[in-house]
């Protein structure tokens, strides 16, 4: 019976972890698609990309954003914990960086906030814009680029 007790404390701590790690995304990619004049309902990713970090995991989520930020208007990346504008267009390209689906987070709303990671994190949404998933482009997360459109 203790156990079982013990089980559903785990449980309950791990959907409300989860479900307040939505909320705080949830919150700050309103205040970044509001700024944006846009809706994360034209959405079906959003791709969270820090500038510092895991360079291996960043350098992987660049080169993905320069190969195919034509293709991806599905997808809205947000650049964030920025640390020199000019370099980062050095490396990734102005052209990118003046899409409409491309934000540079310049007030680095994710680096004040509890759920700022040195990983790039993929934000899936459903139809309604509601974040369904968190994923993190971790070195083992070989899956991360699935599915992205």
């Amino acid at each position: 019976m203790k156990k079982t007790r013990v089980y559903l404390l785990i449980f309950y701590c791990l959907i409300s972890a989860c479900s307040n790690e939505k909320a705080e995304y949830s919150e700050i990619i309103k205040t970044v698609t509001k700024s944006n004049h846009t809706s994360t309902t034209s959405y079906s990713d959003i791709i969270i990309l820090p500038e510092l970090g895991c360079e291996g995991c960043i350098s992987d989520v660049e080169n993905f954003l320069i190969s195919n930020s034509q293709s991806l208007e599905n997808t809205f990346f947000i650049l964030t914990r920025i640390r020199s504008k000019k370099l980062l267009r050095l490396r990734v390209g102005e052209d990118v960086l003046n899409q409409e689906h491309v934000y540079l987070d310049t007030e680095n709303l994710f680096e004040s906030s509890e759920i700022h990671s040195i990983y790039p994190i993929r934000l899936v949404l459903n139809q309604q814009g509601d974040i369904e998933e968190i994923l993190k482009k971790d070195p083992s997360n070989m899956s991360f680029f699935n599915d992205l459109h």
